[in-house]
């Protein structure tokens, strides 16, 4: 593993630092307005990266950069999230993040004292490039050709994806912390704007 990717994943792995991702990023760059608050960080605790089933008979290894659960105020678990780092476009990061929630709600079924209902998964991606725009797809349906005939019955799994070298400065404003600083460092990076 890149030393890079270690440190984003480590960086990512501290509860402020991921509750910030959840909590103060949000798509809408028009509104100065702080996005309600999804968790506290004290609600995470660590989920395991490592997904593996068993395909026609081959095993299937996957890991995610870093997964928590979050547990409401009586312990249970109320959702999983994900982040996953990347400092290069990937074209096929659609069908990646696709993959490791399906595989982590695979995982929910196999289990033998789960509960009625599956805890729903949620997964962004955190773009740390900052000398080109995220310049691949971000759904299923970008990297399909479709009939229109068949596109109201299309399932477009789409991603969120996070571009933070290019957030804007009000969505700059909202950020706090380890996240907020990396988000300036990455956009004064792209801006050619540190001193040597």
């Amino acid at each position: 593993m890149k030393e890079k990717d270690l440190r984003e994943k480590h960086l990512f792995s501290k509860n402020d630092v991921f509750s910030s991702a959840w909590n103060e990023l949000s798509g809408d760059e028009k509104t100065c307005a702080q996005p309600p608050l999804l968790f506290a960080a004290d609600d995470l605790t660590e989920a395991p990266t490592e997904l593996v089933t068993i395909i026609n008979g081959a095993l299937l290894h996957r890991y995610r950069d870093v997964f928590k659960q979050c547990k409401d105020k009586f312990g249970l678990n109320i959702a999983l999230f994900g982040l996953e780092n990347q400092t290069e476009p990937e074209g096929d990061m659609p069908v990646r993040v696709m993959l490791y929630d399906a595989l982590g709600y695979y995982a929910q079924t196999q289990q033998h004292d789960r509960p009625k209902k599956l805890i729903p998964i949620f997964t962004r991606v955190l773009y740390f490039g900052y000398t080109k725009r995220w310049n691949t797809p971000r759904s299923i349906g970008d990297q399909c050709t479709i009939s229109p005939s068949l596109a109201s019955r299309f399932q477009n799994y789409k991603i969120e994806v996070f571009e933070l070298a290019w957030l804007s400065d009000e969505q700059i404003e909202r950020l706090t912390g380890d996240l907020k600083v990396l988000a300036v460092f990455l956009r004064k990076m792209r801006r050619q704007e540190l001193d040597d």
